[in-house]
């Protein structure tokens, strides 16, 4: 069904630049995440990986530090720093919170990061090599995971293409009750 509903969106918002080439979309989930590329407008294939905003929140669970100045954190603990600092870019001395520092949290979150980016690469290698006269032109992301602070630019800087969330609110009429469509897309 999540697959499903991905298919009708892009269907929904897809224009003429969607139509021409590749287009790869990306429903980052709490548990798995869903990925779709499509070919001239039409769906080529569809991959789910069990890696999703979870896999982070449970790498950066644990002990930080040394014997004297340990610091643990717990699983809410955890989700709480993931949401606030998302993936830190920079590896520094600075506190992000809990008395962690960006350094620590960079490290400790690495493996997930790491096997996320991998799978991620694996799977455009396959649609590539399946479809080499195509060129990926757009790369979309929806779903929880994909409001992880930094994820957008981490992925398009990995990728090397820009990475956007994806519009699925741009053609939804709003009622006069939703004041903030910003709003609605990150609750949606």
């Amino acid at each position: 069904i999540p697959s499903l509903a991905m298919w009708q969106g892009y269907q929904t918002f897809q224009n003429s630049q969607d139509k021409e080439g590749g287009t790869f979309i990306m429903d980052i989930g709490r548990r798995r995440t869903i990925m779709m590329f499509f070919h001239n407008g039409l769906l080529h294939f569809i991959r789910e990986m069990s890696i999703g905003g979870d896999s982070f929140t449970q790498e950066l669970t644990g002990d930080y530090g040394d014997e004297d100045s340990r610091i643990t954190l717990n699983r809410e603990q955890a989700e709480k720093l993931k949401q606030e600092f998302g993936i830190p870019l920079r590896e520094n001395d600075l506190k992000a919170g809990q008395g962690v520092t960006y350094r620590q949290l960079a490290v400790k979150g690495r493996p997930a990061l790491e096997k996320f980016l991998d799978q991620i690469n694996r799977s455009i290698d396959y649609f590539r090599s399946e479809l080499s006269d195509v060129v990926l032109r757009q790369v979309y992301m929806i779903g929880g995971g994909a409001l992880l602070l930094h994820l957008e630019e981490l992925l398009s800087n990995t990728l090397g293409m820009p990475v956007r969330p994806m519009p699925v609110f741009q053609r939804v009429t709003i009622g006069m009750e939703i004041t903030d469509s910003d709003q609605l897309a990150r609750d949606a």
